[in-house]
């Protein structure tokens, strides 16, 4: 091998590592972009789509949910596809775990699940395990009645999360907590969303703690939904509907940001 075929394989080299972060982008246009620090010319993706999710949870089957859903669909942003992050059908808060309300729900959301793809994940109303009625089994509604790929992962269970250890949260309403690690302000700190408010049987979350601590950037306990907008690999825009609002009103937004592609301050909160 000449030096010169031995320039242009280093060149065109991929690290395993570099190939990982390429998996990033879905619909994309490749690009050669000079590394300086690694002395190569790397391919890197740079997304030339922008893709938006319909985000809510605790969505339940009553009036406030009849009003979340119709929100979202005249709102003039539309997702391409819903994050549903748990709580369905609330069976378990009716009498013998009730499978009807399975249905009743099933053909609540048609309206929106005919249409666009939805991405399920389990909370603890899914888990219906009863044994004062012969239910051992948990999850087993849940599990029979929507199929998701979870395989393809290497998981042996169909539920699209995991956890080793943590706190126990559950808020039906909406707060943003920001990269606070107390008692020290650390700016790599993730920042968390609850948004249990999409209007379940249980009504809305309205003790919270006072005065409003500093790690809580944003919080209030109103009915609605959201939309993440993935604008590219650095940027993604975040906003909160609520259903007393008109449809294009955002009552809360904020933007986040790639710290690996593009390492800057992104807390929300108003003191950093």
């Amino acid at each position: 091998m000449n030096d010169d075929t031995l320039s242009r394989s280093r060149m065109t080299k991929v690290s395993t590592d570099q190939r990982e972060r390429l998996a990033m982008s879905v619909e994309s246009r490749r690009t050669m972009m000079e590394t300086e620090d690694l002395g190569v010319s790397v391919l890197q993706d740079l997304i030339i789509t922008s893709k938006l999710l319909f985000v809510a949870g605790d969505l339940g089957q009553t009036f406030d949910s009849n009003i979340t859903l119709p929100h979202y669909e005249n709102s003039p942003k539309k997702g391409q596809a819903v994050l549903f992050v748990g709580d369905l059908s609330y069976t378990d808060n009716h009498p013998n775990h009730d499978n009807n309300k399975w249905d009743s729900w099933g053909r609540f959301s048609e309206r929106s699940t005919a249409y666009q793809p939805w991405i399920w994940t389990t909370g603890n109303h899914e888990l219906d395990f009863a044994p004062e009625i012969g239910e051992n089994k948990p999850f087993k509604p849940f599990t029979h009645r929507y199929r998701t790929p979870y395989r393809a992962s290497g998981s042996t269970e169909p539920f699209w999360y995991s956890i080793k250890r943590g706190e126990r949260i559950s808020n039906i309403a909406y707060t943003v907590v920001n990269g606070i690690c107390s008692p020290v302000k650390d700016q790599s700190a993730p920042v968390y969303i609850t948004i249990g408010d999409g209007g379940n049987i249980e009504g809305l979350a309205t003790k919270m703690t006072e005065p409003q601590p500093k790690y809580s950037a944003y919080r209030e306990a109103s009915f609605g939904h959201a939309i993440f907008s993935i604008k590219n690999r650095t940027h993604a825009h975040y906003a909160w509907h609520r259903n007393q609002d008109g449809y294009a009103v955002e009552a809360d937004t904020m933007w986040f940001y790639n710290r690996f592609w593009h390492p800057v301050n992104d807390s929300p909160s108003s003191d950093s």
